[in-house]
């Protein structure tokens, strides 16, 4: 019982910490879209 609450504890982890990677991910690729579209212009 205490093993399956400590996998399903550590899945939540790993999923928050996954969003948060590709959310971070996300910006910096719309930022330096931005900064390669302005040098273009």
């Amino acid at each position: 019982m205490l093993a399956w609450s400590t996998i399903s504890l550590a899945m939540c982890l790993t999923s928050q910490v996954g969003l948060l990677v590709l959310r971070s991910k996300g910006l910096a690729y719309l930022l330096s879209g931005t900064r390669t579209s302005r040098a273009i212009d």
